[in-house]
């Protein structure tokens, strides 16, 4: 998460990339001409989750409606960047994944530019590490593999449960009044719409598989390792291990002090509490490389 939100912070300075043209697209929607600077109380993060001032709060149903708004582009700004596995699901968003979690993130960074000296303690706005689930305290990764899930079936079923209650609502409500008939209405749109089922089908045609060991009271600690060994086994790539060399963000971080404002090498290896000042000059050169990227 750390790599990826740092990616993020990189894209917000330079203007460029797939995260700023979404953040600056709701920008230009929302009219917002953002601060350069961090945010005045980071630990109160989350009410940027809100629209900003004078575009409405919770007072009337019409402000409620405007904060929803801007939330929901937030997730959808995060569901457009960020990988499944690092999303969080929210059923109170329609039968997907919501990104509560990133809101305020998001939001920082369609309110503020970062600062150029200041491009890592940006990215260190939340969303945060989990913690361990030892009770320890330690962060220990950036999602847990751990997962509590709905039965995909019954889940289904309630959404599907829903979705024909709305539909049956919407008939009794306004199309029974004139004189419709709800299985002539179906038919009409099957027929006039058949993009709809075609889509959905190719739709889950294409979804990536993934792989879950179901835990219940019957499932023992030897169960779980023999299925994770099946698992393993039948997996064509591991994923990569281990942190790259050198953080992309601190190496422009690094390239931007030095170029844009002319730190000294030891003044970025005590910023950094590095023993050795020339590695700085290693940063440097990567964190060009990183800028002239694109």
């Amino acid at each position: 998460m750390d790599d990826l939100k740092s990616e993020f912070v990189t894209q917000l300075w330079q203007r460029r990339g797939a995260f700023w043209e979404a953040v600056s697209a709701m920008r230009g929607r929302w009219n917002v001409s953002p601060k350069v600077g961090l945010p005045d109380n980071p630990k109160k993060l989350k009410i940027l989750a809100l629209p900003p001032p004078g575009m409405g709060r919770r007072d009337t149903p019409e402000k409620k409606r405007i904060d929803a708004r801007w939330r929901r582009e937030l997730s959808e700004i995060a569901e457009a960047v960020v990988p499944v596995a690092l999303l969080e699901r929210d059923h109170s968003y329609s039968m997907g994944f919501g990104a509560p979690e990133w809101e305020p993130f998001m939001s920082a960074c369609v309110l503020f530019d970062p600062p150029d000296t200041e491009l890592e303690r940006f990215a260190e706005l939340g969303p945060f590490l989990a913690t361990s689930l030892t009770g320890s305290g330690a962060v220990a990764m950036a999602v847990s593999p751990v997962k509590q899930l709905h039965d995909t079936h019954e889940e289904r079923r309630v959404y599907m449960k829903a979705w024909s209650q709305t539909f049956s609502a919407l008939f009794d409500l306004y199309l029974k009044p004139l004189g419709l008939d709800i299985d002539d209405v179906w038919e009409e749109i099957h027929k006039a719409r058949p993009d709809i089922r075609e889509n959905m089908d190719l739709e889950l045609h294409g979804l990536r598989l993934r792989t879950y060991i179901e835990v219940d009271e019957n499932i023992t600690w030897d169960d779980v390792k023999t299925a994770f060994k099946m698992i393993d086994r039948g997996r064509e790539e591991r994923p990569k291990t281990g942190r790259p060399r050198r953080d992309r963000l601190r190496c422009v971080q690094c390239a931007i002090l030095h170029d844009r404002h002319g730190w000294t090498y030891e003044q970025i290896a005590e910023r950094y509490g590095w023993l050795d000042h020339t590695l700085a000059g290693k940063y440097i050169a990567d964190g060009r490389r990183v800028l002239e990227e694109g």
